[in-house]
């Protein structure tokens, strides 16, 4: 081998080494700026818990301290603290939120010789986790920095100030009215409203409760009423979704202030563990659209959307099952009826298992075309459907001792006929009385659902003859 392919190969194995030495030195340098920001993104982890170790919070806001108990059933109890009502969905958002803490910087890596009052920390709100083996952790919240979406954050035990997201500081909101319940009632998913209580004007429009199958049943005003299920389902549903939009003051010293020594409404409502009560006093502005509301238990006066608190346009009727009588064809021989001085006569011969050979006649003649048969189905839907408009306790007895304006008997087939009369009102004609089996029913009936219903769909079906 020359000497100058010598040289060449030196110079080759030379630069080999070079650049292997260069390319450790690079992976040195970047394994060294990994773990470097491994490092600060670990500093940046403030918290994480299991929530299922969470046995309660301490709280120290601009009102005091607050300490509360987090039980089985995920139900917060203030232990001490000024009595307000605390919502259960906001503890909850906070106990999870200290769970799972975040920083997104580093303001300050040791704050031992910082003015603390520069980062709105001095005395700072400050919340305490409380796990299940008591140990603790504790955050304090400070001021909002000037440029960024971020506040100012310590923690218990470590010497930083950190820039926390306002998506976490949202959910640590834990000032007096942060934490205090702004719903009309909070409940929790799995519990149901089981009593509902509604008064306008000092009297009550209803009072009920379920039962042990758990259907609505009506104490007041009328014991004897039939309350509608999906009709207090889509109250009740208003009134938990029913939230106050701003807290204006607590144990007023004068209640006819806000006009709550003469409410203008009264809300009870309750679930298997807990309850709430609320009067509502004046408006709140010319337009009606908002009102004072006192809650009896935590005596905060607060506002309400009117049009949020569902039931304020609700009467007796709105939640009562309106439909007077109700049959199958199957379970009926026919209906005979008297409307108005007209008599007609309708037979029906229909078994469930054979309903495609069913036989109907309407005044003796014989039902045979398609068009009919449905127009007599429609007339026998008419009569089942006839419903009330009004509750009427206070009848004149003497045009109940007339002869009714309508009569209409569903003859059963087994033998117990069921016979509604109707009386025109004598101070509206709109409106009939409604006797069954010779007993008052207490409501009113109104004059087009006879005529739009019963009296038209007869003629149609007669006409088809």
């Amino acid at each position: 081998m020359t000497k100058v392919y010598k040289k060449i190969l030196i110079g080759l194995a030379a630069a080999l080494i070079l650049s292997a030495g260069s390319y450790a030195g690079v992976c040195v340098y970047k394994n060294a700026q990994d773990s470097k920001s491994q490092e600060i993104q670990d500093k940046l982890v403030l918290f994480t818990e299991n929530e299922s170790d969470v046995s309660g919070l301490k709280i120290h806001n601009d009102a005091g301290d607050y300490e509360f108990s987090l039980d089985g059933n995920s139900e917060w109890t203030m232990v001490t603290g000024d009595g307000i009502t605390a919502s259960n969905h906001t503890l909850c958002a906070i106990a999870a939120t200290m769970c799972d803490l975040k920083a997104d910087s580093i303001a300050l890596e040791n704050s031992q010789s910082a003015s603390l009052s520069k980062y709105g920390l001095e005395d700072p709100l400050k919340i305490t986790l409380i796990k299940n083996d008591s140990s603790q952790c504790t955050v304090m919240i400070g001021s909002k920095y000037k440029d960024k979406d971020l506040y100012y954050v310590m923690t218990e035990g470590r010497d930083e100030i950190f820039g926390v997201s306002t998506d976490y500081v949202n959910n640590l909101m834990a000032q007096k009215d942060d934490l205090k319940d702004s719903y009309l009632f909070d409940i929790d998913n799995s519990k149901t409203v089981n009593y509902l209580r509604y008064v306008k004007d000092g009297e009550v429009i209803y009072d009920i409760n379920k039962d042990s199958e758990g259907s609505w049943q009506m104490t007041a005003p009328y014991d004897w009423a039939t309350v509608n299920d999906a009709n207090v389902s889509s109250l009740v549903s208003d009134l938990i979704r029913a939230k106050s939009l701003s807290f204006i003051e607590e144990e007023p010293e004068d209640l006819s202030v806000y006009g709550f020594d003469k409410p203008s409404y009264e809300i009870d409502i309750a679930d298997e563990t807990h309850s709430a009560s609320f009067v509502f006093g004046n408006y709140y502005d010319d337009e009606k659209q908002f009102i004072y509301a006192y809650d009896n238990k935590s005596k905060q006066v607060s506002v309400f959307s009117t049009a949020d608190v569902g039931c304020f346009e609700s009467t007796t009727e709105t939640i009562l099952l309106d439909q007077i009588h109700t049959e199958n064809l199957a379970d009926v021989t026919g209906i005979t009826f008297d409307l108005f001085g007209e008599h007609g006569k309708m037979d029906i011969d229909y078994e469930v298992s054979d309903f495609q050979n069913a036989v109907y006649k309407i005044d003796n003649e014989t039902i045979t075309t398609s068009d009919q048969k449905t127009q007599f189905e429609s007339l026998f839907y008419a009569f089942t459907g006839i419903v009330f408009e009004k509750i009427d306790v206070n009848p004149d007895q003497e045009v109940l001792k007339k002869q009714p304006d309508i009569k209409i008997v569903f003859h059963s087939k087994k033998g117990d006929d069921y016979t509604l009369e109707l009386f025109e009102t004598p101070d509206d004609s709109k409106y009939f009385y409604a006797v069954a089996n010779g007993e008052y029913l207490n409501v009113l009936v109104r004059r087009y659902v006879i005529e739009n219903g019963i009296q038209s769909g007869y003629k149609q079906l007669k006409e088809l003859f």
